[in-house]
């Protein structure tokens, strides 16, 4: 008798009716409750094994007896988990144990985060976080915020913890801070001026030509009085020129230039560039941000007067 076998039989025989080990296992099955102890510091209390993390509950059905075990010792032997009153089989069972895992971690994840935003008294994280709660989803504005601080205090997470409204096109990364992998690849455009451009892609030193041809109609770079440039589906690179305008006040002209380019998406990527672009510049001849917003009909007088 191997030395696992032996730790499994004294374990669970004398808690057991049963004097082998299969009428044993035909005896316990999974209660339901679980506990996560935060670091990989428990021992299994069937097999043995150390370094678990999670812990889950196992009653015999005749003798009462509990034992907290690994999630893999309830598959490796066959013990019963149930699900509205009918037995799972052993797929099943692996699927709602990992559901339960994955449970455990998403509130684990949560609770780090809401300790991290209490300690460093951050509302706009504790913002994200009950928006999440209520939506069960994020803006991507709230998503840049949590996937940024999950990063950056390596808090263990899942990428799939926490989905992005899909409705939501277009990300502003403002303020300049490296942003996850993860949500670059889940937000469908991306606008950062051309200091949050690398520091985004925290690649300080790369050719921001070559990343633009990398992100194909997913990025455009706005470069103040100079414009903004994009790349097409194939990697071409594209500049639309800035317009020249006499500048008063420049606040809201970002806001200007993006609210301008989801409205004008529909169009076509060069096309809402373009009137983005000119939106942008009608921003900064009036003073204040919503003030110096333009209206449609004032754009396009603007465009047509423009050529």
């Amino acid at each position: 008798m191997s030395s696992y076998t032996k730790r499994v039989r004294d374990n669970i025989l004398p808690l057991s009716v049963g004097g082998t080990l299969p009428e044993a296992f035909e005896e316990w099955s999974f209660t339901e409750r679980t506990i996560d102890h935060g670091q990989p510091t428990e021992t299994c209390q069937l097999c043995e094994q150390e370094d678990l993390r999670y812990h889950f509950q196992i009653q015999n059905n005749l003798t009462k007896h509990i034992l907290w075990v690994g999630s893999q010792c309830i598959l490796k032997f066959g013990l019963s988990v149930f699900e509205d009153g009918r037995r799972l089989s052993i797929g099943e069972a692996k699927k709602k144990l990992d559901r339960l895992t994955q449970k455990m971690r998403l509130e684990s994840c949560i609770g780090a985060l809401e300790t991290l935003a209490q300690a460093e008294e951050n509302k706009i994280l504790s913002n994200a976080l009950s928006y999440y709660k209520s939506k069960k989803y994020l803006s991507p504005k709230f998503a840049f915020v949590v996937l940024w601080r999950l990063q950056s205090h390596h808090i263990d997470h899942s990428p799939s913890f926490f989905k992005i409204h899909k409705k939501a096109l277009l990300l502003n990364p403002a303020p300049a801070v490296p942003l996850p992998e993860e949500l670059l690849q889940r937000v469908a455009l991306l606008t950062p001026n051309e200091h949050e451009f690398l520091t985004m892609l925290a690649q300080p030193d790369a050719d921001w030509r070559a990343l633009l041809a990398e992100r194909p109609g997913k990025l455009v770079m706005t470069h103040g009085k100079h414009g903004a440039y994009f790349a097409l589906a194939r990697g071409q690179l594209r500049h639309q020129p800035g317009f020249k305008v006499k500048a008063v006040d420049s606040t809201g002209a970002g806001d200007t230039f993006n609210g301008a380019l989801a409205t004008f998406l529909p169009l076509g990527l060069e096309e809402a560039v373009r009137r983005a672009n000119a939106a942008g510049a009608l921003a900064v001849t009036r003073p204040g941000a919503q003030g110096g917003m333009p209206t449609l009909a004032e754009l396009e007088a603007f465009l047509e007067s423009e050529g």
